[in-house]
């Protein structure tokens, strides 16, 4: 059987497969995630960060000094998302998505937002601290609330680890108003926005596409 006929065969079986839901209450690490045909679904923000102009920093520093950026970049952000209990979800290069657990004192939407700041204040006041002024650089964040559903994947017929597939409004929305955020400026959905405009965060209506968004700058 060629190659193309076995993945056929495969891909017929998991379209065949019955997806099973099972309501969570909390976002879990991925190693937790079940496989196969279960998947988890849980109502939180997702937050999504982005490094900006990384290929011009890149072009000045050099790959190898890029991947040290890269290490320390993901040193502070798992610092700042686990202090706000989240977890991160998916590191690709330039750029993260995180979701966030409601705590006793705090709800996921706040959770989210807060782990954003706490991100600029660390590159303001750790990462700047030492570095050179060509290594540094600002973010784009974007937060959006809602369900989406957590499940864990292996290629079976391939010599591959398994990963973790995130699919939802919140994943998608996230990583679209990321692209749109200028940098250090924050963009949120309007779920995201009704938990947040009672703590007096300065957000400003703004148009994109069919939806209802809402950005600041982060200070």
């Amino acid at each position: 059987m060629s190659s193309e006929s076995q993945l056929k065969s495969y891909l017929e079986n998991i379209k065949q497969l019955s997806i099973d839901v099972i309501p969570c209450d909390q976002v879990l690490l991925e190693s937790q995630i079940p496989k196969g045909n279960s998947v988890l679904s849980i109502e939180t923000s997702v937050l999504f960060v982005d490094i900006r102009k990384s290929s011009s920093i890149s072009q000045n520093i050099g790959i190898k000094n890029m991947t040290q950026l890269y290490k320390m970049f993901s040193s502070l952000a798992a610092m700042a998302i686990q202090e706000n209990s989240g977890k991160i979800f998916q590191f690709a290069g330039d750029g993260f998505m995180a979701a966030f657990n409601s705590t006793k004192s705090s709800n996921f939407r706040l959770n989210a937002f807060n782990a954003a700041t706490r991100i600029k204040y660390l590159l303001d006041n750790v990462y700047k601290s030492i570095v050179d002024n060509n290594w540094l650089f600002d973010c784009g964040y974007a937060i959006s609330t809602g369900h989406i559903y957590m499940t864990r994947f292996k290629a079976k017929p391939y010599d591959l680890p398994s990963f973790g597939v995130f699919p939802g409004e919140p994943t998608n929305l996230s990583s679209k108003l990321c692209d749109f955020a200028k940098e250090n400026e924050i963009m949120i959905d309007q779920s995201t926005y009704d938990h947040l405009k009672k703590f007096d965060v300065n957000f400003i209506r703004t148009p994109y596409k069919d939806k209802v968004v809402y950005k600041c700058k982060l200070k």
